[in-house]
C-alpha cells in the first residue's frame, strides 16, 4: 500500500478480540521519492494510544516493530 505524502489519509485495523498481553507490531513503509522526509511522517496508535511518530530517513522499504501492551481482554481493539 502506498500512502500519499500530501493527502491526510488513515489505515485502521480492527481486531475482532485480543487477550491481555504483550504483542509486536511491525509496518512497512517507505518514503516517496519526489516528497521530503518530513513530508512522509505517520504516527502508529494501538488501543487509541500513540506509540510512535515515524519519519523516513531514506527511500527504501524499512520495517520498524513496536511492542504494544494490553492490561486486560478487549473487543474490537
Amino acid at each position: 500500500m502506498e500512502l500519499a505524502g500530501s493527502k491526510n489519509t488513515c489505515v485502521k485495523q480492527i481486531i475482532d478480540s485480543l487477550n491481555a498481553g504483550s504483542y509486536d507490531l511491525t509496518v512497512s513503509y517507505a518514503a516517496h521519492r519526489s516528497k521530503k522526509f518530513e513530508d512522509c511522517e505517520f504516527t502508529v496508535y494501538f488501543d487509541n494510544n500513540l506509540v510512535s511518530t515515524v519519519i523516513p530517513s531514506n527511500y527504501a522499504v524499512n520495517n520498524k516493530t513496536f511492542t504494544v501492551k494490553l492490561t486486560k481482554n478487549k473487543q474490537n481493539v
